[in-house]
């Protein structure tokens, strides 16, 4: 009786204040009885979900929610435990294939364009993620007017290549001189080559980085993430249609979530995070995944908006971990969150991904349990650069075909790590050995 007389006074401070901006992402949470909990029945969330992900300061929302989809795709289509941080693919390498070359990674992409354009692709396999960390994004030896973030390490790789690759292009053959040496070498210690030789083959800014952030040696097809064949759903399938929010539109819209939650499918939903002042237009927007939806008391405190609302939706937002325990492991209000889906020009559009041949995955949905998201979120690979520290001149070598590793060093000295990684060393000059090549500059690879 207590928790619900402060619930209730809780309430009233939100409506009369106003509700927090979406743009925050700081959904209202819906009230559950703490003593009682929600049953089977009323709160169901998809199985074996991928771990947490964060885009930092880089608008790939677009990107990570659909990283996410093909990671449980292909976790349950292989019976694999997606919780573990191998199992994750690089959200980079899956921006890419938003273009035409599958080499260049586009900030504030299309989510359904990327979707269609791996539906149609033959081509399905993806860098892991702890071979090319989204975590590297960061710029090293930096100083004060070089801050700790992924949006400072792509404008410097942005202005990089402006500036490089057009002296490249209008200097006399064999005459220039590049004058970001100290930078690539500081960047990549042990790629410096590789990325100079990207500045002047690729066409862009977003292909440079497309270079500079995934090496070569992690798109070797033996470690390669491969996702099966699949296709495409949207709902509404109608592309004209648009529901208005409400109570009926609600019920539909939830109807095909619980549908969806029941046969152990996430889904991808975008929902509007900013309108043009005075206006009902949308000028920005957000992807997540949803993975649960609950039953929430009528006329419980938090979980009220206009008109009632009486659900809670589980989303799986690319901010991290933080964000995800400070929203109950993603719960949110189910009215809000929807409503802001309305508010996008094509209205709120369910998007999930499913076999060729309609046959959904024999897992159905768990009841709702209660559980922190792990604070490790991004896994690194351990590198460490041996031989000598004397930088080389930077030029423009022949460009080095891609070796893949010698499986039969495995079981050489040092081949493994007490987990039971693979190791190898990658030198300079040279394919992967299993010792580092004195005199060379070598990265250890951990697989």
């Amino acid at each position: 009786m207590k928790s619900n007389f402060f619930g209730y006074l809780l309430f009233f401070l939100l409506s009369f204040f106003g509700f927090k901006s979406l743009a925050a992402m700081t959904f209202l949470q819906t009230e559950i009885d703490a003593e009682r909990g929600p049953s089977a029945s009323e709160c169901s969330e998809v199985q074996n979900i991928p771990m947490t992900k964060s885009q930092g300061s880089l608008n790939l929302c677009y990107a990570f929610s659909v990283s996410t989809l093909l990671e449980h795709y292909r976790c349950e289509a292989q019976k694999l435990d997606c919780s573990k941080p191998q199992e994750q693919i690089s959200p980079l390498d899956v921006s890419a294939r938003l273009s035409q070359q599958n080499q260049e990674i586009i900030q504030s992409g299309h989510t359904v364009q990327l979707l269609k354009n791996l539906e149609a692709s033959s081509d399905k396999s993806f860098v892991p993620e702890t071979c090319a960390p989204y975590s590297g994004l960061v710029l090293k030896n930096r100083g004060p007017q070089r801050p700790h973030s992924e949006a400072a390490w792509w404008n410097e790789m942005t202005n990089l290549f402006n500036s490089e690759h057009r002296a490249m292009m209008e200097a006399p053959r064999g005459t220039y001189r590049c004058n970001k040496g100290a930078l690539i070498s500081d960047q990549f210690t042990n790629r410096a080559n590789e990325v100079f030789r990207a500045i002047s083959s690729s066409q862009s800014p977003g292909e440079f980085i497309y270079h500079a952030a995934i090496p070569l040696y992690c798109k070797n097809p033996e470690i390669a993430k491969t996702v099966p064949d699949f296709e495409l759903h949207k709902y509404p399938e109608d592309p004209s249609y648009k529901a208005q929010a409400g109570p009926k539109d609600f019920e539909i819209m939830t109807s095909q979530i619980r549908k969806l939650i029941s046969a152990n499918k996430l889904m991808q939903m975008s929902a509007c995070t900013d309108l043009k002042p005075g206006t009902s237009t949308c000028i920005s927007s957000h992807a997540v995944v949803i993975g649960g939806i609950k039953s929430t008391p009528p006329g419980g405190a938090s979980g009220v908006t206009k008109g009632g609302c009486n659900f809670s939706l589980k989303i799986l937002n690319s901010w991290g971990a933080s964000w995800q325990n400070q929203h109950n492991g993603g719960w949110v209000n189910g009215c809000e969150f929807l409503t802001r889906a309305y508010q996008l020009p094509d209205g709120a559009k369910l998007n999930w991904i499913d076999s060729p041949s309609g046959e959904t995955q024999s897992r159905s949905a768990a009841s709702c349990v209660k559980s922190k998201v792990p604070n490790q979120i991004r896994p690194t690979i351990k590198t460490a650069p041996v031989a000598s520290v004397n930088r080389a001149p930077l030029a423009v070598p022949k460009p080095l075909p891609l070796k893949s590793p010698n499986l039969s060093l495995q079981n050489s000295q040092g081949g493994r790590t007490p987990s039971g990684k693979k190791i190898y060393w990658k030198c300079q000059g040279g394919g992967y050995t299993a010792q580092p090549q004195v005199g060379k500059k070598c990265v250890r690879v951990e697989i």
